[in-house]
């Protein structure tokens, strides 16, 4: 596995979420290419954000290695 492959980052959204949409042109800009889960579309995934965050429907959340960052620029309950 490719260091970069290693080190991807994963952010939890929902596609009407203002803060996720932040985040995440922010990241592009600044050359990031995050793998993306839209928890609205992808509802099996809802489970382990709930882990993320401890029981909280907040996105966006942010998972880096062993870094988690939960709506780091503001957030959206759902």
């Amino acid at each position: 596995m490719s260091e970069k492959h290693a080190a991807s980052t994963i952010v939890y959204v929902r596609s009407e979420c203002p803060y996720s949409q932040r985040l995440l042109d922010e990241m592009r800009a600044g050359g990031e290419q995050p793998i993306v889960i839209d928890v609205g579309r992808e509802r099996h995934a809802v489970p382990e954000l709930l882990k993320l965050t401890g029981g909280r429907r907040i996105v966006p959340v942010r998972v880096k290695g062993t870094a988690i960052d939960v709506a780091p620029c503001g957030g959206t309950e759902f």
